[in-house]
C-alpha cells in the first residue's frame, strides 16, 4: 500500500512538474510574442516618425530654395532706386521704392508657404516684370494673363516657381537680343483637366544659344533645370503621386525670329 502511495505521489509530482514547466515554456512563449509584437509597433512607430522627419526635413528644403532669390536683382533694384535719387526724379524713386517693397514683402509672406494660388503667382510676376521693365526701358513689353479666371481660383502652384522660367526667358532670351529689338514676354495661366498650365512665350534669343554664350563666359545658370527650379521639382516629385513637369519648346516665328516657350503642368490639387 506504501509502495502504491509512493508510485502515485511520484506520478502526481511528475506531472506536476510537467505542468509547470509546460507552463513556463508557454507563459515565455506568450510573454516573447507580446516583446514582439510591442517592438514591431515601436518600430512601426519610429518608422512613422523618420518618414515624418524626412517629409519635413524635405519640406524645409523646398522652402529653403524657394525662398532663394537672385541677388543680382536686389543689388541692381538698389541700383535703381540710386539712379532715381541722382537724378532728382523723386516721383520715379518714391514710386520705385514702394512698389520694390511691396514685391519683397510678397517675397517674404509666401516663402513660408507649401502653395499659393495661381493668382497669387501671377501677381508676384506682374510686379517683378514691372520693376525690371523700370530697369530696362523700352527693351520689352510684357503680359500677364489668366483664362477663365474663375477656374483658375483655387488653383495652386508653389510659390515662385513660375519666376525661375520668367528670370531666363527675360535674362536669357529678351535681354540676349542687344538693344536694337524689343523684346515680348507673354506669361498665360490656365487649367485644363485637372492641371494648371503655365506657359512662358519670349520672342528673345534661342535658349540653347544663349545657354552657350552664358557657358562660353562661364556664367552658371541658377534658375533653370540645372539649378533651383530643378532642385525644387525634384524635391516635389520625390513623393508626389502626380508630377509637376518642365518642357520647353523654340519655334520659329517669321515676325520676331526664335521664339522661346516653357511649359509648366501643374496638377491639381497639387497636395493629394
Amino acid at each position: 500500500m506504501l509502495s502504491f502511495n509512493s508510485s502515485y505521489l511520484n506520478t502526481l509530482i511528475s506531472c506536476a512538474i510537467i505542468f509547470i514547466f509546460a507552463g513556463v515554456i508557454y507563459n515565455s512563449d506568450r510573454i516573447k510574442k507580446k516583446l514582439n509584437s510591442q517592438l514591431q509597433q515601436r518600430n512601426e512607430l519610429i518608422d512613422a516618425q523618420k518618414k515624418k522627419i524626412e517629409g519635413m526635413n524635405e519640406q524645409v528644403k523646398m522652402k529653403i530654395l524657394q525662398s532663394k532669390f537672385n541677388p543680382h536683382f536686389l543689388f541692381n533694384s538698389l541700383n535703381s532706386i540710386q539712379y532715381f535719387i541722382a537724378r532728382n526724379d523723386r516721383k520715379e524713386a518714391l514710386l520705385y521704392t514702394a512698389r520694390f517693397a511691396g514685391f519683397l514683402r510678397n517675397v517674404l509672406r509666401y516663402s513660408d508657404e507649401l502653395f499659393i494660388t495661381a493668382e497669387q503667382e501671377a501677381g508676384m510676376l506682374e510686379q517683378y516684370l514691372w520693376l525690371e521693365q523700370c530697369r530696362y526701358l523700352n527693351r520689352f513689353e510684357f503680359k500677364v494673363k489668366l483664362i477663365e479666371a474663375g477656374r483658375i481660383h483655387n488653383a495652386e502652384v508653389p510659390p515662385m516657381l513660375v519666376h525661375s522660367l520668367v528670370v531666363d526667358a527675360l535674362y536669357l532670351g529678351v535681354l540676349n537680343m542687344g538693344e536694337t529689338k524689343k523684346g515680348v514676354l507673354d506669361i498665360v495661366f490656365e487649367v485644363l483637366n485637372n492641371e494648371l498650365i503655365i506657359k512662358v512665350t519670349d520672342n528673345g534669343l534661342e535658349r540653347q544659344q544663349a545657354l552657350a554664350r552664358e557657358q562660353a563666359k562661364g556664367i552658371e545658370n541658377i534658375n533653370g533645370l540645372a539649378g533651383i527650379l530643378g532642385k525644387r521639382l525634384e524635391l516635389f516629385n520625390r513623393k508626389a503621386v502626380k508630377k509637376i513637369e518642365v518642357t520647353y519648346k523654340t519655334k520659329a516665328s517669321t515676325n520676331t525670329g526664335f521664339v522661346n516657350e516653357a511649359i509648366l503642368v501643374v496638377p491639381q490639387p497639387l497636395f493629394n
